[in-house]
């Protein structure tokens, strides 16, 4: 098995005893557990047991669950865990689940993770198709799913007693054709320059974010101590989001005009973006889409529709109303 697994800011690997003390703290927050099979505040000794017996499993067992510790790059801090297994009754089959400490939500962390284990799943394990299923009042975690490119195949009404009532749940899936498909998606060809600036939680997080879309390197500027990204024309600064610049609603969206709708709104699903709004045909012989990043920006898409010149039908900048 190759563990650990290694994202970009996230090591995902198995349990230890010293994951403990974190494992309990973000088990027993009462936000994290109600969505979830346990009760908070999660007890120490169950935590210790559960532990233990990760201890002796053995990962990929077909109809047992299997969690990896998702633990920082930076800090060597454990921020939550994903757990996967393979169907007992079809092994070319997995679900997954996830969980992420509160302190550690909106950098974008859970979807890195999952998008690690998909990884895995699909060119380790060689699986055909991946489900997750997700409460429906949970829709944090519904756009966990999406970003990774998982399709929202099924709605199940009030269909388990779950913690004293009746809930409801999404089913998502994705195969690993689609996944495929979606990794080698091309980066966005550009038609007009543009400068923007992002105020995001996490600087250099954001910058490699983007930097992986557009498939280019970021800069470091010493001086005013700035992250870069540039590419076709196209040029974004990161700044530190505070509390009267923050993040996702200091800027601006950001408007994309792109020669290829379809292969550009695909690199960014791919990248793990969220579908937010459309596609929506224009009347103009255009496509339009927003996308929103996992820092908490919106990326307008705007193109040709397939099959027609990339120069046909461009007006000078996207009417904004017909995205928001």
């Amino acid at each position: 098995m190759p563990f650990p697994l290694q994202t970009p800011r996230l090591i995902l690997r198995p349990f230890t005893q010293a994951d403990l003390s974190a494992f309990v703290a973000y088990r027993s927050d009462p936000q994290t557990a109600r969505y979830q099979s346990w009760e908070a505040p999660y007890p120490e000794e169950k935590a210790r047991k559960f532990i233990e017996t990760l201890l002796r499993s053995q990962p990929g067992t077909p109809g047992e669950w299997y969690q990896l510790a998702v633990v920082r790059k930076d800090s060597g801090e454990m921020i939550g865990d994903c757990a996967f297994h393979i169907m007992a009754e079809d092994s070319s089959q997995a679900e997954i689940g996830y969980t992420l400490s509160p302190r550690q939500r909106r950098r974008g962390f859970a979807t890195e993770a999952v998008a690690g284990l998909l990884r895995y799943l699909f060119e380790e394990c060689r699986l055909h198709r991946v489900r997750a299923v997700c409460d429906a009042e949970n829709p944090a975690s519904a756009r966990v799913l999406e970003r990774i490119g998982m399709r929202r195949e099924a709605f199940f009404k009030e269909n388990i007693w779950f913690k004293g009532a009746w809930g409801s749940e999404w089913v998502y899936a994705i195969l690993e054709s689609e996944w495929k498909r979606l990794q080698t998606a091309p980066a966005p060809r550009f038609l007009y320059p543009a400068e923007w600036m992002l105020f995001v939680p996490d600087r250099l997080a954001a910058a490699e974010w983007y930097a992986r879309l557009l498939s280019t390197a970021v800069q470091y500027l010493p001086e005013g101590n700035h992250y870069i990204v540039e590419a076709g024309g196209i040029r974004i600064t990161f700044h530190l989001a505070d509390e009267k610049m923050p993040a996702g609603k200091a800027g601006q969206t950001l408007y994309w005009q792109v020669s290829q709708f379809d292969a550009a709104l695909g690199r960014a699903l791919a990248c793990g973006a969220a579908l937010y709004r459309g596609p929506l045909e224009r009347t103009d012989n255009l496509s339009m889409a927003q996308v929103s990043d996992p820092f908490g920006n919106l990326i307008g898409i705007l193109g040709p529709r397939p099959g027609l010149p990339a120069d046909m039908g461009y007006s000078a900048a996207p009417n904004q109303d017909e995205c928001e």
